[in-house]
């Protein structure tokens, strides 16, 4: 690349958007904003936070080597360097927790975020073994060495589910491990979708600024800024020179204009130790078993078939039909992420569907969601909004969230 064209890509590369707001212009707008309601989804959106993050830092990496921002008589550090450096430290590391903030709720789904919400505290433990533990007021999942769980320690019900399956922390399935982060960066540089990004470099860090804007497709609003996937973002990490280590990490969005930081981490502990009584799977939790094998046997005693091969509109009546009737087999067939006597105790059992309307897409979630009115049997009307997906070896539509 020609010496005289490091300005023009410079300007190119620089983020456009800038975040810049008082404290209290912030809260002042925030108090003022309504909150729209999210459902909450037992699993992730396909569009997965690594891919969000890896992907982002991925065009910070190439264009690293490139263009360097930084204090005059500060040599440029080549990216292979850092990749090298991380990939040797972590070698030696016996595990590591990360503490970060989230804006979100409590016992709503990892992968949720909202600007208008208040912080709730994560804590990513991980152990050399590969145990691993994510911990947030509401919400918790383990991974025990054998099996993943995940469960609502007020509600005393969780689920379980096979070993890879670590989307079911989405999007915090990135911090499991650090040690690679350096090296996902080439691997989704294709992934990501407008990005631009800069580095600036000091004696001892070097950060990686990179604007993303939200992923998926907003032609219905609905799930924008639903996630950190779903919100035009600026994100800011911060790594050692002297060995790659994820120093901090910070997301920013816009809510009618003004900054709101939806996730800050500025505390890692490496070399952590880790004792045994931090993965201790509660033994007093009702388990829904969606193992591979467990599921595979739900199919042959469930007629999951009844809600294949047809609309997601019509799956929601047969729903509701079921609901109605409390006819459990069909229940249990479509709602698999619930225990029935959730269902039950939420009121649902021998409603009716008063009102449904047409299915919509949203954002970066692999299914669709319902718009439905529905009478209780107490003769209460309420208002849902069902996700739905189909995207299982049966191609049966099951209910992800809203009810």
């Amino acid at each position: 690349m020609k010496r005289n064209n490091n300005n023009e890509i410079e300007q190119q590369l620089t983020p456009k958007c800038e975040f810049h707001a008082s404290e209290d212009l912030v809260g002042k707008v925030l108090n003022a904003a309504a909150e729209e309601a999210r459902p909450s989804t037992a699993a992730a959106p396909a569009f997965r936070w690594r891919a969000v993050f890896a992907a982002a830092a991925a065009v910070a990496a190439v264009v690293a080597l490139f263009i360097t921002v930084k204090p005059v008589g500060t040599p440029a550090y080549a990216a292979e360097n850092l990749f090298a450096r991380a990939a040797e430290y972590f070698t030696m590391v016996n595990g590591y927790s990360v503490h970060f903030d989230v804006r979100t709720e409590p016992q709503e789904q990892f992968s949720y975020s909202n600007p208008t919400k208040g912080i709730v505290h994560h804590t990513m433990t991980v152990a050399s073994d590969g145990r691993w533990k994510l911990d947030k007021v509401g919400r918790i999942a383990e991974y025990d060495g054998s099996d993943i769980y995940v469960w609502f320690p007020e509600e005393g019900w969780g689920w379980k589910h096979d070993s890879d399956k670590t989307g079911i922390i989405f999007p915090f399935d990135n911090l499991l491990d650090l040690g690679g982060m350096m090296r996902w960066l080439e691997e989704y540089v294709a992934g990501s979708h407008g990005a631009d990004c800069r580095k600036v470099e000091d004696d001892e860090t070097v950060k990686l600024i990179v604007t993303v804007p939200a992923q998926g497709d907003y032609s219905n609003s609905y799930m924008k800024q639903a996630s950190i996937g779903d919100s035009d973002t600026k994100q800011t990490y911060v790594f050692s020179k002297a060995d790659g280590r994820l120093l901090s990490a910070k997301i920013d969005t816009k809510v009618l204009g003004v900054s709101r930081t939806i996730l800050n981490a500025k505390s890692i502990d490496y070399d952590t130790a880790i004792t045994a009584s931090t993965f201790a799977v509660p033994m007093n939790v009702e388990w829904l078993d969606h193992t591979r094998k467990a599921l595979a046997g739900l199919a042959a005693e469930l007629p999951m078939g009844e809600f294949a091969g047809i609309g997601a509109e019509e799956a929601v009546e047969k729903l509701f039909k079921a609901l109605h009737d409390w006819d459990e087999p069909m229940l249990k067939a479509v709602l698999r992420a619930y225990p029935l006597k959730r269902i039950e105790a939420k009121g649902f059992k021998g409603c009716t569907l008063a009102r449904r309307g047409e299915s919509f897409r949203s954002g970066s979630y692999v299914g669709v969601f319902v718009p439905c009115e529905v009478q209780l049997a107490t003769g209460r009307k309420i208002k849902v909004k069902l996700a739905l997906r189909d995207d299982n070896q049966w191609h049966a539509w099951t209910v992800d969230g809203g009810i």
